[in-house]
Order: structure tokens, then sequence, then C-alpha cells
């Protein structure tokens, strides 16, 4: 195999090595080939063009950018200067360009930043958007180019991608590209601009959106808007027609930066970067639908991960992600953090299934024996494929204990015990393909209060213990059946099962009573907020006025004390705040914990993970009126204290640098004095986001030891940040003169 890497010394230089043996000289070069600009943008894919065995390099990039400094140095010879797109046979020594081998630059269509490049259906696409380099700004509307997969350029077209869902200004810029092959889905991370500063961030900056290839390709026109065209399908004043992206799977967010997407067991699954060191990962639903995406990776130094997502070549299991200067490799799913069947299968993570024989949630790899399909449920059924054991009254005579759920009815045998006295109660073996089922005859009354159920299989066992003590106290069906007692339909009482209904009228199973209890909403939990178009008050119009919310950040811990300005606070009754993350996920619906005054409220903010959330206030079921956004960040994290050491008098400026320092509620000095006990000293501080300043504290009453602890306490976490030195006093003890040269005199006190 070879490697092609492209340099931007030399113009734009590009290297042809063996990838066997990447130290040795390249086996062919050229310059000009990609851009030579650090900012600018390059991106290419090698294909064998049809009917020849040559394989070939189309590559696209920016070679000129309006740097007169750099001019000399860097820009291409003329013949070039107006190239977008090229065609190098790979097998020349210098990868040079044939005259049909370039698609130019309109004349005035400005510089173009191009994202990817890959093949679909015979045809070469290049996903890009117009970018003015010395403004720092989107100049149209983010394209697709298409060339045929050929030994010469061409041009099939272009077309603009639509994904302004959700932001007022249009999200121009493309961060990040990925081809979902597999279900011919191509999907891209967009965003607004941020300005400098990210002060123009906010919830709705980035998004996903996923378009339909044939779309793109049916959409895309060769007409000169960005490119020279030779062909022409369009009239004068057409514009590049807007193709829209499948409105169930977008997902907006705060600040995303790359996107990579895969079909695992018919599933199609996306991971996001973030600007905030973040790995997520989305799976789409039926209908393509977004779910909410769950954080697999977090990078401690929170350095945002770069636009490209590589999968391991071999193994499906991992992905490989860029931050700083780092590349990592980290594991697609999060399997183990599941604990039992259900919770596993009903997280319907295609990477994970339930491994019969270790009894834990893990990639199909990772589980033993699972070469034999029954040892490893994956989530194609969700959870009702977890093996259960149940007590069933298929008679009135007898009670049968049996198993449930997707397993092989092959070579399994069941035992049913006293739990208290070890006598066995039945037993039974697995009869061609029927499961092993356990039959325990009626009495009028059973002593037996614990039982031990047992099912094994070649590979795996599973047991349970059934506790019929509080039988006779359940007096609601589902929790009768739930425990493995027996319901009486006819007197409405909960029994032993292995004593008869009278007369026979017994649930005959599990199912004919409901045993799922549906969660009740909670006021901090998400559910959806009837929003009318105004709010009231007794049936008058009511005017209320939301003027600012503090803090506007805080930690993924939650804020127990935030409070809310405005107007006209008391003349509501019931007040909420509604907090909206990441568009697929459910929103935070909080009641209001103190209405302070007419112009202030406070609410207590639940945890959450990091990212920016829109923030509005609903006052007695009406409109939500907005309180401007609010950000959930990563716990501070301290680096250098400096000075380390200070007097035992204190009054010394100390300063602890790191980040995230504005979400912290308090700064400590502990210190331990005689006997064990801590002794903790609030310092009155001032805190950035980077740094925070205080006085040492005067610690001469104290008879303390000579370090102290440094603490941050953000909600009821104390957060370690080093330690302070504790010094005696300088004493002055006097002086003396030394004179080395006639004309100099040196003090040493």
């Amino acid at each position: 195999g070879l490697l092609l890497t492209g340099w931007t010394f030399d113009r734009g230089a590009c290297e042809v090595r063996p990838l066997g043996n990447l130290n040795r000289s390249s086996l062919r070069n050229g310059t000009e080939v990609v851009s030579c600009h650090p900012q600018g943008s390059t991106a290419g894919v090698v294909y064998r063009a049809s009917g020849t065995d040559l394989w070939y390099l189309a590559v696209a990039a920016t070679y000129v950018l309006p740097e007169p400094e750099t001019a000399n140095r860097c820009n291409p010879a003329a013949s070039d200067r107006d190239t977008a797109i090229a065609l190098k046979n790979t097998e020349g020594r210098s990868l040079a360009t044939q005259e049909l081998g370039r698609l130019k630059l309109r004349g005035s269509a400005g510089s173009l930043h191009f994202v990817d490049a890959f093949l679909w259906n015979g045809s070469v696409y290049f996903p890009y958007y117009p970018y003015n380099y010395t403004s720092g700004a989107a100049t149209g509307w983010p394209s697709m180019a298409r060339i045929a997969q050929s030994t010469e350029v061409l041009f099939q077209g272009q077309a603009a991608l639509d994904c302004d869902h959700g932001h007022p200004e249009g999200r121009r810029l493309l961060l990040s590209s990925s081809l979902v092959e597999a279900v011919d889905i191509w999907a891209g991370v967009f965003s607004a601009a941020t300005g400098e500063g990210q002060e123009r961030r906010s919830p709705a900056t980035t998004a996903l959106c996923l378009f339909r290839m044939s779309e793109i390709q049916a959409h895309a026109r060769s007409c000169s808007w960005d490119f020279q065209a030779t062909e022409h399908n369009c009239k004068e004043g057409d514009r590049p027609e807007r193709v829209q992206p499948i409105a169930s799977s977008t997902l907006i967010h705060s600040d995303l930066t790359s996107v990579y997407g895969t079909v695992v067991m018919n599933r199609t699954v996306l991971f996001l970067g973030t600007g905030d060191g973040q790995l997520l990962k989305v799976v789409l639903g039926e209908n393509l639908t977004s779910n909410c995406p769950e954080v697999i990776y977090e990078i401690k130094e929170e350095t945002p991960v770069f636009y490209k997502l590589v999968p391991h070549p071999m193994k499906n299991i991992y992905i490989y992600l860029t931050a700083g200067k780092e590349v990592r490799r980290i594991p697609v799913a999060n399997c183990s953090k599941r604990k039992s069947c259900s919770e596993c299968l009903a997280a319907a993570d295609p990477h994970c299934g339930w491994c019969l024989p270790l009894q834990r949630c893990t990639f199909q790899g990772d589980c033993t024996h699972a070469g034999s399909f029954e040892n490893w449920l994956d989530i194609s059924s969700g959870p009702k494929k977890c093996p259960k054991i149940q007590i069933l009254r298929s008679l009135r005579e007898r009670t049968t204990v049996t198993i449930v759920g997707s397993i092989s009815a092959r070579h399994s045998e069941c035992v049913v015990k006293n739990a208290d006295t070890g006598k066995l109660l039945c037993q039974g073996r697995s009869q061609l393909n029927w499961t092993c089922a356990c039959n325990i005859p009626s009495r009028p009354s059973y002593n037996v209060l614990v039982v031990n159920a047992t099912f094994s299989f070649p590979s795996w066992n599973l047991s349970e213990r059934f506790n019929f003590t509080n039988c006779a106290s359940l007096k609601e069906c589902p929790a009768c059946i739930r425990s493995g007692c027996a319901w009486c339909k006819r007197d409405k009482k909960c029994i032993h099962p292995f004593t008869p209904c009278e007369p026979s009228d017994y649930e005959r199973n599990q199912e004919l009573c409901q045993v799922a209890v549906e969660k009740s909403p909670k006021d901090s939990g998400g559910g959806r907020v009837k929003e009318s178009k105004r709010n009231r008050t007794d049936g008058a119009v009511q005017v209320f006025y939301i003027k600012a919310i503090e803090p506007q950040k805080i930690s993924t811990l939650g804020k127990s004390n935030v409070i809310v300005t405005g107007a006209n606070f008391t003349q509501a009754s019931n007040i909420t705040m509604i907090l909206r993350g990441t568009s697929t996920c459910e929103r935070d619906v909080i009641r209001v914990s103190h209405v302070l005054n007419d112009t202030h409220m406070k609410f207590s903010l639940p945890s959450s993970r990091k990212e920016m959330k829109d923030v509005c206030i609903q006052f007695d079921g009406g409109t939500c009126s907005s309180a401007g956004a609010l950000s959930y960040i990563a716990l501070p994290h301290c680096s250098l204290i400096v000075p380390a050491t200070t007097w035992i008098s204190g009054g010394q400026n100390i300063t602890i640098m790191g980040r995230n320092f504005d979400v912290i509620d308090n700064l400590i000095i502990s210190h331990e004095l005689k006997g064990n006990a801590n002794v903790n000293i609030n310092v009155s501080e001032y805190c950035a986001a980077t740094f925070c300043r205080f006085l040492a504290p005067n610690l001469k009453s104290s008879k303390v030891r000579t370090n102290v602890a440094v603490k941050l306490r953000v909600q009821d976490t104390y957060l370690d940040c080093g330690t302070l030195q504790y010094l005696e006093d300088p004493r002055f003890t006097g002086y003396r003169v030394e004179s080395e040269i006639d004309t100099e005199l040196e003090v040493k006190i």
C-alpha cells in the first residue's frame, strides 16, 4: 500500500511513500498539490478511474489567499491561481496536472474552504463553503461540488445545503463531513458565526444535519456559480437549489465540531465531537429519528475535538479522535455501566448486548462462548429477550416454575429448593425443544416462605430467590405478581403461589394484570409544558418581564441558588423555568424555589451534562419568556499556585491558575490542629475563568503545620487545589557592610 501526505512547504508539496516503510524516501512527490497556507483548506480522495488500472488523486484546495506578505513564498504559479479542483495521476513522478484535469474557480467567486472529499455512485463529491479569509466570514451557502470519477475533470454540478433550522442568522460554516455509505446518507456538522471570543455562541450555534445522497445528486446543477462550468444546464439568474435535510435527524447543539457515521446491526450510529472535549454517540431510530446523545468520553483538559473522527480499521469497537497534540483511541460504547440485562438491552446501543455466560453487558467479542448466538443477546427485541424466571399458575392443581426470554431450549435443567432447609421441591430437564419447567403441586397451606430457583444451561446459570413472606399484605395485583405471589381475582387478594384460590379464579399469568408502574413526573425532570399565547392572571392579561439570570455559568453539579430578575413576579401563582439543551433531549422543568419579591426569584437547578441551554420562564401556564442562555461547564481544575509559600502573618497576594473558576462557591484554607482536628477558613477571593486571587489569611493564632490545603467548594463538593506552605515571619537581625570595590558598598540584611 501507499501513503499520500500533503505539506505546506514547497508551495504545497505531496509525497507518496510505501505504507510498510514510512522512513524510506518518497517514491514520488510534487509541488503545488495541496494548499500551502496553514489556515487554508485541502481535501482529496484516491480512486481507480473507470476502464483503466490507473489510480488518480482528486484534490480540492484553497491555493490562493489574500496574504501579500507571503505571496512570493507561497502562492502557486499563475496557471494554477484560479484552480479549485485538480486531478493527478499518482503514477506520474511529479504528480502533474493535465490541462483537462482542472476545475477552475469562477472569476468573482472568492475563496472556497473545502472540508472533505468522498466517492459515491460513480462521482467524486467535495463539501465546501465560500469563505472570506480576511474578514473571517462565510460569504455563501455551504455546498457540494460533484465531478465524474474519470481521468479528466467532468463537472457535474453543485448543490447548496440548508441546515439553518433553529438559528435566526443561519449556519453558513461547514465544520465536518461523513458519508454513511451503507444507507446512502451524508452527515454534516454546520455552525453559525460565533464572533471573536465566542460572544455570539448560543445553544443553537451548531447542528448535525443528514441529507440523502440521491437528493444531493438530483439537485446538483452545472452552472457557473462558484466554478467555471463548460456545459450549462441553467438559465441566467438561477441560483443553486438548497437541499433540505432529513428533518427527524437534525440535532441542534451549542458546540459540535466533528461527525463520523456508520451502520451497526441495521442501526445508523453517529459519533460527534464537541468544542469542550466530549465524544457523543447518537443512535438513529426508525424513520432516522435522532435520540438524545450519550456522552461516551470526556477529555479531562477539555481541548476541542478535531473535525475528523476515524474508525479503527480492524476492530469496530474503537474510534480515533484528535485533540490538542494527541490522538486517542476510544471504545465506541460503555457497555459495562449497564448492570442488568433489561437495562443493557433497553439502552438500544447496537454495540452492546447481554452476555449470558458472564451475566454482564459487553461487546459481542468480549462474551465467552459468543460463537453461539444464543449466548449474546443483542438489542433487536429489547428487554423482552432477557431471561427471567417466572412462577405461573397454569392449573388449579399445580404451580409451574419456568424461564422466559430469548434462550435456547436445548440441554437445560431446573431445580427449585426450600431456601431455609435446602429441601428439593421439584426438578426437571428440557424435553425436545421445550424449555425446562418444574411443577409444584398445590396444597391448602405451605410453610415454605423462601425458595431458590435455578436454571442451568451448558455455559451459564440463572438463579433467583423468591420470598413469599408478605404475599398476604400485598393489596394490588401488579405488586403481587411481581413478587412471585399469586393473585385471586374474585376475592382481590394475594396468596402464596403454591396454594389454590377458591374458586379457581387466579390470574393465569403475568400478562393479565399490568406489572409496569408509570413514573410520576418530577418537578425538575423533563416534560412538556403547555404554552399558550398569553400570560394570564385571574383572567386578566398580566405583563411579566424577565431581565436576567445570574449566574450565567454553573457547574455540571447544578446550583441551588440561581437568581432571576425582572418584574411582577408576585402576581403569578405558578412559575416554572424550562431549560432546553440539545434539541433531541428532554427539557428540564423546574418549579420556582422562592419568590423573594416582585423583582427577584430563586431557583434550584439540577445536575446536567456540559452544554449551553436556553432558559425561559413560564408564568401561570402562559408563554415562556426568554431569560437568555445558561452554560453548564465542568468542575474547576487547579494547575498552579503562585507563590506557593507565604508568611504566618498572612496578607500576601496568592494567585491560583487553572480553569472554570467562575463556578466556585467558596475558596477555603483547610489546616490541621493538634489532635487531628481540621479547621476550614473561608477566604475572600476574586475569581475569573482562569484564575483566582486571594490574600493569605493570618494563621498566627493557630499553631498550624507547615502546609495547609487549598480547597474549592462547588455546591456540596470540595475539590483539592494543592497546598500553600506557611513560613515563620522574617525577622531583622542586624546588618554588616562589605566593601569589595572602592566605589561600591553592599549591604546585607
